[in-house]
């Protein structure tokens, strides 16, 4: 019962807010000024992405935090753009 309120939970806040402001709710560390489509690309892991300031994430990216296990070490994702 609580996995579907929390599922609930989720899709209520996804529907609700902004892309930008659930991907910074769900953890994302999302610098000014990006640009975050309305698609599910984060991952199962989101608190150790992080974006940079000026960045466009276009539809159909996905974003992968770890090899699938086969790294014992934890890997950051930093996307960085070109400041205007």
């Amino acid at each position: 019962m609580f996995n579907f309120i929390k599922y609930i939970r989720s899709f209520i806040e996804k529907k609700f807010t902004t892309p930008y402001n659930y991907a910074k709710k769900i953890g994302v560390n999302i610098g000014v000024d990006c640009f975050v489509p309305d698609i599910d690309c984060w991952s199962s892991e989101p608190y150790l992405i992080t974006v940079g300031n000026h960045c466009q994430i276009t539809s159909g990216v996905r974003i992968f935090t770890h090899g699938g296990g086969r790294s014992s070490a934890k890997k950051f994702l930093i996307l960085t753009c070109l400041e205007r």
